[in-house]
């Protein structure tokens, strides 16, 4: 369920995350869990999942069909083509694409527009 959250909220989590870092608050409680908690998602969303991600790069084609191991990390190649490395790295371009994307957003934040 996390894997899924963390592949269709990229952008959302990502835009909370820079805000929460650019000016944190830290007056109550509830602000001070906010930037714990965008500490934490920053945390799963850069660190954790790309490392998942190349992961399952490297796991034998077999594998990848058992039962158990789909269940658990079926989320992240679901309706793709698993025959080649090339071809499972459908989700990781979707996931890069996704980052820039955001990249380009939050480095014009604030400058004049064209």
């Amino acid at each position: 369920m996390l894997l899924k959250i963390l592949i269709s909220g990229c952008i959302p989590i990502t835009i909370a995350i820079y805000f929460q870092f650019k000016e944190p608050l830290d007056t109550t409680f509830g602000e001070k869990f906010g930037y714990f908690t965008g500490k934490l998602f920053f945390g799963f969303e850069y660190i954790f999942f790309p490392f998942i991600l190349i992961w399952i790069l490297t796991v034998p084609k077999e594998l990848l069909f058992e039962p158990k191991f789909k269940t658990m990390w079926g989320a992240l190649y679901p309706n793709i083509h698993l025959d080649s490395i090339g071809q499972r790295m459908y989700i990781h371009l979707f996931v890069i694409r996704r980052v820039l994307l955001l990249a380009i957003g939050l480095l014009a934040y604030g400058e004049p527009p064209l």
